[in-house]
């Protein structure tokens, strides 16, 4: 699946936001809620002005 894909390679470059970004959002519309709240969290850690994550948390706590 596109997110196992994505974790190979989230563990293999582990410092790329936009592989964690992408698996965030991948998480995300497989309702996988909790998990992508994690990954955009990180994401937020190491690029704390990154739009996409930001957006992507706001989302989420539409859902809570």
């Amino acid at each position: 699946s596109a997110i196992d894909s994505l974790t190979k390679a989230v563990r293999f470059r582990p410092e790329d936001v936009e592989l964690r970004l992408y698996r965030a959002q991948a998480l995300f519309a497989a309702n996988r809620k909790p998990e992508a709240r994690r990954e955009y969290e990180h994401v937020l850690a190491m690029d704390p002005r990154n739009r996409d994550a930001r957006k992507g948390l706001d989302i989420l706590q539409q859902y809570e």
